[in-house]
């Protein structure tokens, strides 16, 4: 159930503007045939990263995140490789690696495409799909919201819809791989967050991560992160946080001395309160 909600949530950001309710209710009853459905990959399917062929692991992944284009129009603004770059490169740094971001691509041309990924630099797995298998062996329908597709580890679909393309889908999808992966997540400017480190020997380190989330329509510049005690430090890997992005916080404790314990880091955000992650845990013997 918790699946089907998701699908529904991120289909009628796209929908809820149409003026016709049968293509409304025509898309949701196709959300909900394909909710929980998985998707098959082709088995001889061929990566390239840039211009390198290279071999892709899809079962060491959590998540996938998957977009085909067609041949259909300019094929450099349907791609939008420099937007993807940017969400990849954050998307799986925030979930230390879990995300696997996918592209099959059916260009008119294949030496267009490959111009593209050159020249924009994008280093993620793209498969050049000429007879657009992809899309054959699945059987999708023709609606746009198909073009992209968030995956789990078994290729179930869990969310429809480009994160690009609006806020609130990526929004979504944030929230929802970082609920699933058990990531704390943060987005809002004036209040606290706990973290619990759990019980592990006094003599090692620590080390977590926590994603600050802006959902906001205004920038969010910080203006310093520091902590309650030397044994505590944490950097913040980007000053300035855009609307509807994020930045990750890298936190490491190390306890002086056996026993329950109590830190606080604080990310001071210009124009308002702090941010406070308050970490807690027991460092025994």
């Amino acid at each position: 159930m918790k699946r089907v909600i998701s699908i529904l949530l991120a289909t009628s950001i796209y929908v809820c503007c149409s003026c016709h309710k049968s293509k409304n209710e025509e898309l949701r009853d196709i959300l909900k045939e394909w909710s929980g459905k998985a998707v098959k990959l082709p088995t001889n399917a061929t990566f390239v990263s840039i211009m390198d062929t290279i071999n892709v692991d899809f079962d060491k992944y959590k998540f996938k995140i998957i977009t085909f284009t067609d041949a259909d129009g300019c094929i450099g603004c349907q791609l939008k490789l420099k937007e993807w770059i940017d969400f990849n490169h954050d998307i799986i740094k925030m979930t230390n690696g879990n995300v696997l971001p996918l592209k099959f691509i059916t260009p008119r041309r294949r030496n267009e495409a490959l111009f593209e990924l050159k020249s924009t630099g994008y280093d993620y797995p793209v498969c050049i799909d000429i007879d657009g298998e992809f899309a054959k062996i699945n059987n999708f329908p023709h609606e746009n919201i198909f073009k992209c597709l968030l995956l789990d580890e078994q290729n179930q679909i869990v969310l429809l819809g480009d994160p690009l393309s609006n806020s609130k889908i990526k929004d979504l999808y944030i929230h929802t791989i970082c609920e699933r992966l058990g990531i704390d997540t943060y987005h809002n400017k004036n209040s606290e967050y706990r973290v619990n480190l759990g019980a592990f020997n006094w003599r090692e380190s620590q080390a977590t991560s926590f994603a600050i989330h802006n959902t906001d329509d205004d920038i969010w510049e910080v203006d310093s992160v520091y902590t309650s005690c030397e044994c505590t430090i944490a950097t913040i890997d980007k000053k300035i946080i855009n609307p509807h992005d994020f930045a990750v916080v890298n936190i490491t404790f190390k306890a002086d001395k056996p026993g329950d314990f109590w830190r606080e880091v604080y990310v001071d955000i210009k124009g308002t309160n702090q941010i406070t992650i308050n970490i807690e845990g027991n460092a025994n013997q």
